[in-house]
């Protein structure tokens, strides 16, 4: 049932070409233009808050969500219990 709900809202253009694949990171195979992008990427350490692309993105993100500031997670692991303790406790 996933896979066949991922075919369908995947999928653009009069040849129904899937685009990505977001189940996991290892599902999508990058193609040239992919790879393009990602080796002509402005490039830093989000961890000290220094990747520019980062940063826009989360800007971009917040902007559409109506809200002050968003944060990007790659990995569904850390965002968890950050949402969770903000959902328990939305003061602190």
């Amino acid at each position: 049932m996933y896979s066949s709900m991922l075919d369908r809202k995947n999928k653009i253009g009069s040849n129904s070409e899937l685009i990505a694949d977001f189940r996991s990171d290892t599902v999508t195979k990058p193609n040239k233009g992919m790879r393009a992008a990602m080796a002509q990427a402005r490039v830093g350490d989000d961890v000290y808050d220094d990747d520019p692309t980062v940063s826009e993105l989360e800007h971009k993100l917040a902007e559409m969500a109506g809200m002050e500031h968003a944060l990007f997670f790659s990995d569904g692991n850390p965002e968890q219990p950050c949402g969770s303790t903000k959902l328990l406790w939305p003061w602190g």
